[in-house]
């Protein structure tokens, strides 16, 4: 009985130990999404910033061409592990691209590739802000030669309510707004083409920020919630394996009692 009652003891100790890193992990998770949901911010501010810049100067160019041809997609996913079903939902969601694909996200990629998705390309997803905007300029770049004159479509986790759920979001171009021209046309010391191509740019570099940040807090919020889940169960089981526990050691101590009680009626 000894032998049972220092299993389960032993037991207990690595379930604690286990709930403590679930814990941290939970705490980890629920820090990046407050910090992320500030950076959020910025990056907002200043795609509207170059959006209402490019109004301005929109009706001083040339009409771009329309795009032609399907989306070239950018699916985002996980970058790290313990998120639950997070990827396999996006997956799901999903479904088959119409066009090219580009996945963002290394776990997530994996599982992408064992379910036959073939991408174009593939990028690790930043998980810490001050790595987000370096990160945008080379997929940028490489989004731009892979569509040629296709749209760009980016296919993302958004958090919402304290969870999170799909989005599809046209990033590139940008869609055309009926606005009147300036009462006042503003100063230029760019060909108003050139300024127009760099501001398109601009503000896919601004929208790939943006969407990469929603992720890694979907992301992270994923990885909140399933941490949760499993901190519950540990302590379900820990409720368990304590209450056996007791009745463990109280018949140890009932068997010690009958056995001495035994020893003083045969003497």
């Amino acid at each position: 009985m000894s032998e049972q009652l220092a299993e389960i003891e032993a037991r207990i100790g690595s379930i604690r130990t286990l709930a403590s890193v679930i814990r941290a992990m939970r705490a980890i998770a629920g820090a990046r999404v407050r910090q992320t949901e500030g950076e959020l911010a910025s990056v907002d501010l200043h795609a509207a910033t170059v959006s209402r810049a490019l109004d301005r100067v929109l009706s001083l160019a040339p009409t771009p061409p329309k795009p032609e041809g399907p989306p070239l997609t950018v699916l985002f996913l996980a970058e790290q592990g313990f998120a639950g079903s997070f990827n396999a939902r996006l997956l799901s969601e999903l479904g088959t691209p119409p066009g090219g694909l580009v996945v963002i996200g290394t776990r997530g990629a994996a599982l992408a590739a064992e379910q036959g998705l073939s991408a174009l390309a593939q990028f690790p997803l930043p998980s810490h802000g001050p790595a987000v905007p370096p990160f945008a300029d080379r997929l940028a770049e490489t989004l731009l030669q892979l569509a040629g004159r296709a749209p760009i479509d980016a296919f993302y986790a958004q958090t919402e309510d304290g969870s999170w759920k799909a989005r599809r979001r046209g990033i590139f171009p940008r869609p055309t707004r009926s606005t009147p021209p300036p009462s006042q046309p503003p100063l230029l010391t760019l060909p108003p083409a050139q300024l127009c191509a760099s501001l398109f740019a601009e503000l896919l570099h601004a929208e790939l920020c943006r969407v990469a940040l929603h992720a890694s807090a979907a992301e992270n919020t994923a990885r909140m919630l399933a941490m949760a889940s499993a901190q519950g169960m540990t302590e379900r089981k820990l409720d368990t394996l304590q209450q056996t526990a007791r009745i463990s050691r109280q018949e140890s101590v009932t068997t010690e009692i009958l056995e001495l009680s035994a020893g003083v009626i045969s003497s």
